[in-house]
């Protein structure tokens, strides 16, 4: 049977980490030996899931850290001698790209997940050269927009980019009785889920719920802007409407999601948004900036506004609660949207990948 790593650069709860489990869970459903590599944990979120390991204990904090790691993912591809390689996120991907062809990989898969122009310059410029160099087999876009922001790249590096959408599993309506996340009775609850890093933009969308009444917001997520909300939300007198729940896992996302009336996600650049994506999925009403990745994601199917813009985010919020027609109507545009990404159709695109390569 072929063997298949899935490498991804830390374990916590983001999109790009879904998305190496799922595909690992599919690639056994097609019949290959499959499992999922972190080179280090952030949040040990996957660390009981099946074929999960994680070659390092925290994130690197200096770089005889990284050297480890790099030694680990060494000496695990050559004892696996693994059929194909798959890697998630910038690091990942120019990692297992130099790594993997060290070791005789001949199948390497590098996965973009955000806009070239936003990895780290360094990182940038690695990947390009090796792209160009053809250490990778195949290069998978998960979006147009990601596609679209090679456009200036060499020749021989855009003929490796291949678009697979990214896709989820549909959220059924279930019963949340068992959950710790409850609808409330009384108030609209607006939901939201990300890191808490400054590229999601949380700031914008708690500052809109200053003069918003009788609802509240929940923000799942971690990250190394925690203490600063929670400063500014205790600073703006949020602290009975705006809460952060912290990092929830990822068997929760589901009845968190459906706890809620309205997903907010005010991000300045994305690839993707798989947290769109599932929001969609369990029929809520999307509010989102205004940027290529939504317009490519959501469309005409939810509210778009300026990202930095928080009266324009006030005036959406006042109007979703308001308007009990306008809710409806965007939770049945999210539900036919969310259809169009498929979690069968992406696993599907990344076998195709590896066996063209």
């Amino acid at each position: 049977m072929r063997k298949v790593l899935h490498i991804i650069t830390q374990m916590e709860a983001g999109g790009a980490q879904g998305a190496a489990v799922r595909n690992s869970i599919k690639f056994r459903e097609k019949g290959y030996i499959s499992s999922v590599v972190f080179l280090y944990t952030k949040r040990p979120v996957y660390k009981d899931e099946e074929d999960v390991i994680s070659l390092f204990p925290e994130q690197p904090k200096n770089p005889l850290h990284l050297i480890i790691i790099i030694k680990r993912l060494f000496c695990l591809i050559l004892s696996e001698r693994p059929y194909a390689i798959v890697s998630y996120t910038h690091y990942a991907n120019v990692i297992c790209g130099i790594v993997g062809r060290f070791c005789g990989v001949k199948k390497i898969v590098a996965s973009h997940r955000n806009p070239v122009d936003t990895y780290p310059t360094i990182c940038r410029h690695i990947d390009k050269l090796i792209g160009r160099l053809g250490f990778y087999s195949k290069a998978i876009t998960v979006s147009k927009t990601v596609l679209d922001s090679f456009k200036h790249y060499p020749t021989a590096y855009k003929n490796k980019l291949t678009l697979v959408l990214n896709g989820i599993p549909q959220i059924p309506k279930e019963d949340n009785k068992n959950s710790r996340f409850r609808k409330s009775n009384d108030k609209f609850k607006f939901v939201s889920t990300g890191r808490l890093h400054h590229q999601k933009n949380q700031e914008t969308i708690i500052l809109a719920m200053r003069d918003i009444q009788n609802s509240e917001l929940h923000i799942a997520g971690d990250g190394e802007l925690k203490e600063h909300f929670n400063q500014l939300i205790t600073k703006e007198g949020l602290s009975d409407k705006v809460f952060l729940i912290g990092e929830i896992k990822p068997n929760e996302v589901a009845s968190f999601l459906l706890s809620g009336d309205c997903f907010l996600f005010p991000s300045k650049y994305e690839a993707f948004g798989f947290s769109v994506v599932e929001a969609m999925s369990a029929g809520l009403p999307i509010i989102c900036s205004d940027i290529p990745a939504m317009q490519e994601i959501v469309s005409d199917s939810g509210i778009r506004i300026d990202t930095f813009d928080v009266d324009a985010w006030a005036e959406s919020i006042k109007k979703i609660t308001s308007r009990p027609e306008l809710k409806s109507d965007l939770s049945i545009r999210s539900l036919e949207r969310s259809k169009l990404y498929s979690l069968d159709t992406m696993a599907e695109g990344y076998i195709k990948a590896i066996e063209n390569a």
